[in-house]
C-alpha cells in the first residue's frame, strides 16, 4: 500500500493481503456476512476493522482501505474487555453496551 502499486485480488490473497477472495457474483453476500460478525463484537473493537473482502476481478488501489485509529481515551476498551473476559467465565454471549 505505501508503494502505490496496484495489485490484483490473487496475489493480494498470495501475499496475505486479505483473509478471503470472493468472485464478484458472491461479493455482497460475503460483505453482508462479514458485517454481520463484525456487528456481533464489540463496538469498540469494531471501531478499528480493516476490509477483509476484495471481489476477484478488482485490485487494490491506493486510498481503497479505512485508516483512522479507535480513540483511545473513549474507554470502550476497556469496558468490552471486561464484559468480553466476565461473559467468557460465565459461559454466556458478551453483552456490549
Amino acid at each position: 500500500m505505501l508503494t502505490g502499486r496496484i495489485i490484483d485480488a490473487a496475489e493480494a490473497d498470495r501475499i496475505g493481503l486479505v483473509l478471503r477472495v470472493v468472485p464478484d457474483d458472491r461479493l455482497l453476500e460475503e460483505a453482508v456476512d462479514v458485517a454481520g460478525q463484525i456487528a456481533a463484537n464489540s463496538p469498540g473493537g469494531a471501531h478499528d476493522e480493516r476490509s477483509h473482502v476484495v471481489p476477484t476481478g478488482g485490485g487494490l488501489t491506493p486510498g481503497r482501505h479505512r485508516s483512522g485509529e479507535p480513540d483511545p481515551g473513549s474507554g470502550h476498551h476497556d469496558r468490552d474487555m471486561v464484559e468480553a473476559v466476565t461473559a467468557f467465565l460465565e459461559k454466556r454471549p458478551p453483552k456490549f453496551g
